[in-house]
């Protein structure tokens, strides 16, 4: 599997949980340094404007649960915290 990184998006992840005027639980969100969002998962890799580049991954990788960690240069799993 290859992942699609892209440089010039930020992930966002929850680092905190709150309760509103309504008693609903409500995340609190922050940036994640050092952290390029996969875009897109494919079989087999094609060309892409750069900055983008192309990652191998496990199969398990999904767009909304990992990201491409820049100073360890892995995918791991974006850290959220829990209610």
């Amino acid at each position: 599997m290859k992942a699609l990184v892209s440089p010039n998006d930020n992930v966002s992840y929850i680092t905190s949980w709150s309760i509103n005027s309504e008693g609903e639980s409500v995340p609190s969100y922050g940036i994640l340094d050092n952290a390029n969002r996969i875009v897109q998962l494919e079989e087999t890799e094609f060309e892409v404007s750069l900055p983008m580049f192309w990652l191998e991954c496990n199969t398990s990788v999904n767009l909304l649960e990992y990201y491409y960690d820049t100073a360890e240069s892995v995918i791991k799993l974006i850290p959220n915290a829990t209610n």
